[in-house]
């Protein structure tokens, strides 16, 4: 199954000094008949007076997750401003397909750009990244299963020590933007996102929340906000699969022909508890049954599903409802299969690991641990005895975030 690359984010009106152009993948550039190999800033405060020893740091957006679980420095370039708030940035340090936030504090003022975009430009321009007065973020946690020792700003290299005794943490000073919260424990590679949507901080806000932790499972998806696993995975998109020779019932304005539709199409405001949930309708032929299939790749290849004990989800809709977990391997094998019959009303359904039945052409006795590591799909399948399901609330329990990235 093909998977798009799912791009989130803002557009940042930011202009830069550059004669870079794109080459090889790679940034390159002329001024004149002069090669310019650097990217050149200037950081200044509100008065527009240049600004020596800012810290500047440039993150990659897409490696920000692994890199936490890894422990490694979620930074992929630093450098301070010199007397004159100059920063030349080598043009051979950016690819240009990178997803960048650009960082930069002094003090008590900083900027906070995320997706930076280093443009083309096609004559010498002075940038000017001018430094807001930083905000401070704060909050209270409440806690299910163990209790994280850090807070971290996703897409950032900003993090804060819990107060374990008190349950509460501190960012002293923060860049202004918007922000989601991320929680991680620092003897093992987990990670999770806290119970709270964006946080937006204004230049000189102090701004308190209280927000919830949750080391006991992963939320997949619950279709209705952004802080779910599909924000974290490169490859998050949820697809829907059919029959490209048939007609389904869908929305009208999806593309006949496409075997892959963007699940977006499907979402609607019907969810189990409350927002959304995926609804899928589809119906039989006279001698041959036609359906759809909701599916995602929601784990690295080399993490797989090892540590997972338990899949569960709302479903409702009629007929029956296979759970797939596959590989990437051919024909999608192995794979481990469990049916579900559904209700018209909204039922929670917990399958453990232990529930699948196992398919493995290579080795026709395996059992769930002999597959585990190779699983990385999740697809819900209706079968021919039905006509509608609607999903909502995919979790996968006994894991966090990490995980899913890495082993």
């Amino acid at each position: 199954m093909k998977i798009n690359k799912w791009i989130y984010g803002f557009i940042v009106a930011t202009f830069l000094i550059a004669e870079c152009s794109f080459t090889d993948n790679r940034l390159a550039g002329t001024a004149g008949s002069e090669t310019v190999n650097t990217y050149t800033l200037v950081v200044v405060d509100s008065q527009r007076q240049p600004i020596h020893g800012a810290s500047v740091r440039l993150i990659e957006n897409d490696m920000w997750l692994k890199n936490v679980c890894d422990k490694k420095d979620v930074s992929s370039y630093k450098t301070v401003s010199g007397s004159d708030g100059i920063v030349k940035i080598p043009c051979d340090t950016l690819s240009g397909d990178l997803n960048l936030n650009l960082l930069v504090d002094s003090g008590n003022r900083s900027a906070y750009l995320p997706f930076y975009r280093f443009l083309e430009r096609s004559s010498e321009i002075q940038d000017t990244i001018v430094l807001k007065k930083s905000a401070q973020l704060s909050g209270t946690l409440t806690v299910n299963g163990t209790v994280p020792d850090n807070i971290l700003l996703s897409g950032t290299d900003y993090v804060t020590v819990v107060n374990k005794s008190v349950g509460e943490f501190d960012f002293i000073a923060v860049a202004p933007g918007t922000y989601k919260i991320m929680a991680s424990s620092s003897d093992t590679h987990k990670v999770s996102y806290v119970g709270a949507r964006e946080v937006e901080l204004l230049e000189g806000d102090n701004y308190q929340m209280q927000v919830s932790t949750d080391f006991t499972g992963v939320l997949i998806d619950d279709f209705d906000r952004e802080l779910n696993l599909m924000n974290y995975l490169n490859s998050g998109n949820w697809y829907i699969t059919k029959d490209g020779n048939v007609s389904v019932d869908f929305p009208p304005d999806r593309d006949e022909d496409t075997m892959y539709i963007p699940l977006s199409s499907a979402v609607v405001s019907d969810g189990a508890y409350e927002g959304k949930s995926v609804h899928v309708g589809y119906r039989a032929g006279s001698n041959t049954y036609y359906y759809l299939i909701v599916g995602a790749e929601i784990s690295s290849r080399d993490a797989g599903f090892s540590n997972i004990d338990t899949i569960s989800f709302m479903a409702k809709g009629n007929g029956t409802l296979k759970i797939r977990l596959h590989c990437k391997e051919n024909n999608n094998l192995p794979e481990a299969i469990h049916y579900v019959n559904l209700d018209t009303a909204w039922q929670r359904f917990a399958v453990n690991v232990d529930q699948f039945t196992i398919n493995d052409p290579e080795n026709p006795d395996a059992v769930w641990d002999d597959v585990k590591n190779r699983m990385n799909w999740i697809a819900f399948h209706p079968e021919a005895d039905g006509t509608d399901f609607w999903l909502d609330n995919v979790r996968m329990e006994g894991v966090t975030l990490g995980d899913l990235i890495i082993p």
